[in-house]
């Protein structure tokens, strides 16, 4: 059930540059962001703010108090511009009231605000001091590892603020999704770590490296997890703060020993790092610098007796300056330069962006261009998006690439793929007026995209034509229905560098059905089929229920069913296998709020996958069509099963703002491949046959000013 929520935005720049929003529900649950131009909301950020709501006779009431000082605004000496925006959802009619009028599918947002001046706001030096004692208890090896650090935060003025954190603590007191990705493709996870969220809004480029964000629609929903539009795909960024501290990239393995996927992919501890953010006049600048320590990975020998190998930590370097201007619309043009120092290699990347709205806000272009210089090779690459806003409730938009073969920017950014230049277009309508009277709202749109590589041939997941519609019903609930022909092409990828191969054509039908969000009891239902590379359709549905009876207490299930039917596997080299294979993957969250500020989460995520070889298939050389090939000489079958597993029981405590104690037990399985099991061996086994199986007990305190 959506809850009765009261916001408030601030666009904190007076100019429409960037500014902060705070949400507080009914029952005291409170959540923050921050806007950038022009309708751009990240969810990544936690401020220290306080706020409480009351039930009444009439009503409910909330109060926040909001510390100038959490805010990044410029100088000034007298009167200041904070331009705001009050909202209000109201949970059981489904809808969101907002002052001034600022609808999703207006041109407007930030710089719409309700003008507002105010004197005396100028806050002077702040400072807050962030110590941390953790403990974890490794119940695999019976280790117990204490560690103890401290987060700084100094703002000298309002325009300027530095961040330093010594012997952090990035243990996982929450878990990423799981996920089955047996691609060349490398899975995005968004950022979670708040040393790293604090001024993250100085070093975005572009719309495109924001990895969560509302757009247009401003859906609010629940149950079955929506279908994944073409359109959709992770961003491209030369900043991607999870490679600082992730798992080593690029790692060799000397001969004679052995260190499991899970070893390579464990994170590595951060000696410290810093930041300073700031603006002087109309120059924004930010500066990153990050020390890993040496990475120490667990290994067997020929004789399987235990050894570590140790290799060197990296070092990340960043610098970020931005100049913007706006009066009549807005300008502004940046650089994004990184440096990764490792112990194999150095490898640099460089970024100029570039930006413009018009005064009236319905034209908007973002572009960039990128460089990379990795082990003396130099690539390069540039994209821009243009949105066009006709009138309220269209938008167009048109999204240009260009990027070589050579650019490699993921040793500190993400990119889902080089070597690609193509060209996507989509419009939308929104309309909610002059509608039949069963119909509260609807959304429709187009889309299309062409991609090829340098080679000139059209490549997969970039070329396509698709549909997508939505009707809100007069009952709160949705319909939705998604479409999408996929055209023919090539597979430069999935053979890593052994060859390409053509894939078919094909189609993706998705339809889903949400009830109404707002009573204590929502579904939704999912059925639809999406194409396989090798020209064949596969089902899938997904069921999803969402149990709210009170304001303490949520409970949510999803169960989805993919039936994947001739799906193409890499099995190394020019060798493919097809397979009939199901996956389900069944989540569960409960949550409990003892209090406002005291939460009991208990979360579990299984995917589980059955995979039956079909056909033997081999790429010639070079590229062309596959050719059956003959099964290994000791014809051991080719079938796996995949199970993975991670469920988590956490409890935190707001002691005070940014103040908290956690107590999270964590559980989690990636089981070998077995042959001849059922899905309810694949399951009970994850519960007990575990790879993660800890205890951490973890005390942060905020001490300022």
């Amino acid at each position: 059930m959506s809850r009765d929520e009261f916001g408030l935005s601030i666009d904190t720049s007076g100019e429409g540059k960037y500014g902060y929003f705070f949400n507080i529900s009914l029952g005291g649950t409170k959540s923050d962001g921050k806007i950038l131009p022009e309708r751009n909301i990240s969810l990544e950020w936690d401020g220290a703010w306080e706020g409480k709501t009351a039930v009444t006779d009439s009503g409910w009431t909330a109060e926040m108090f909001i510390p100038w000082s959490i805010l990044s605004m410029p100088d000034r000496e007298r009167t200041r511009s904070l331009p705001f925006a009050l909202s209000r959802y109201v949970a059981y009619k489904s809808e969101n009231w907002m002052w001034p009028a600022l609808p999703f599918s207006g041109s407007t947002y930030i710089s719409g605000f309700q003008p507002m001046e105010l004197d005396g706001v100028n806050p002077k030096q702040q400072w807050e001091v962030f110590p941390y004692i953790s403990s974890a208890l490794d119940r695999k090896t019976e280790e117990t590892k204490g560690k103890a650090g401290v987060d700084l935060n100094w703002r000298p003025s309002s325009s300027l603020q530095v961040t330093a954190t010594v012997s952090p603590d990035f243990g996982a007191v929450e878990t990423d999704d799981v996920v089955v990705n047996l691609t060349a493709y490398e899975t995005f996870f968004p950022e979670k770590r708040l040393f790293f969220l604090e001024g993250n809004e100085v070093f975005v480029t572009s719309p495109r490296g924001l990895t969560s964000s509302t757009g247009m629609s401003g859906d609010r929903t629940a149950g079955a997890r929506r279908p994944t539009s073409p359109w959709t795909m992770e961003p491209t960024t030369l900043l991607n703060t999870r490679r600082i501290g992730g798992a080593p990239r690029n790692v060799e393995v000397p001969e004679g020993l052995a260190i499991s996927a899970t070893e390579l992919s464990a994170p590595t501890d951060l000696i410290g790092a810093a930041k300073v953010v700031g603006q002087y006049g109309t120059l924004r600048y930010g500066l990153l610098t990050a020390v890993e320590d040496d990475v120490e990975l667990r290994a067997t020998d020929l004789e399987g007796l235990n050894r570590r190998y140790v290799m060197e930590g990296r070092d990340f370097n960043v610098l970020r300056l931005s100049h913007e201007s706006v009066g009549k619309g807005r300008r502004a043009i940046g650089y994004l330069g990184t440096i990764m120092r490792g112990p194999a290699y150095e490898a640099i990347t460089h970024g100029i962006d570039a930006h413009l709205r018009t005064a009236t806000g319905q034209l908007m272009i973002d572009g960039q261009f990128l460089a990379s210089d990795k082990e003396d090779e130099n690539g390069y690459g540039v994209f821009a998006d243009i949105n066009w806003f006709p009138k309220q409730g269209q938008m167009h938009q048109l999204e240009i690439d260009y990027l070589d073969d050579k650019l490699d920017i993921s040793d500190m950014g993400f990119i889902r793929r080089n070597d690609q230049k193509g060209i996507k277009y989509r419009r939308m309508s929104i309309k909610s007026q002059g509608l039949p009277d069963w119909i509260l709202s609807r959304r429709l749109g187009v889309m299309a995209s062409y991609s090829e590589n340098d080679a000139g041939r059209k490549i997969p997941r970039g070329n396509w034509v698709g549909t997508f519609s939505m009707l809100q019903l007069s009952n709160r609930a949705e319909v939705q229905l998604m479409t999408t022909y996929k055209i023919a092409g090539w597979d430069d990828r999935e053979s890593r560098g052994n060859g390409s191969f053509r894939t078919e054509p094909g189609h993706m039908i998705m339809l889903t059905y949400g009830s109404d969000s707002s009573r204590k009891f929502s579904y939704s239902v999912q059925i639809g089929t999406q194409p396989e590379e090798l020209g064949h359709q596969s089902p899938m549905a997904d069921f999803g229920i969402t149990y709210r009876p009170t304001d303490r207490f949520g409970l949510e299930f999803d169960y989805r069913y993919f039936k994947r039917n001739n799906w193409l596997v890499h099995r190394g080299e020019r060798d493919f296998t097809t397979y009939d294979a199901v996956q389900l993957a069944p989540t569960f969250s409960f949550d409990y709020f003892l209090s406002a500020n005291q939460q009991l989460r208990l979360s579990m995520q299984w995917i589980g996958v059955d995979a039956d070889e079909s056909r033997f298939l081999q790429l010639p050389e070079g590229r062309g069509e596959f050719a059956e090939r003959e099964k290994d000489a000791d014809g051991a079958s080719e079938d796996f099963t995949l199970s993975r597993l991670t469920w988590q029981f956490r409890y935190r405590w707001e002691i005070a703002p940014m103040s908290d104690l956690f107590v999270v037990y964590t559980r989690g399985s990636n089981l070998p491949s077995r042959e001849n099991d059922d899905f309810e061996g694949l399951l009970s086994d994850a519960f007990t046959d575990t790879v993660i199986d800890s205890v951490i007990l973890k005390l942060r305190y905020r001490f300022g000013s």
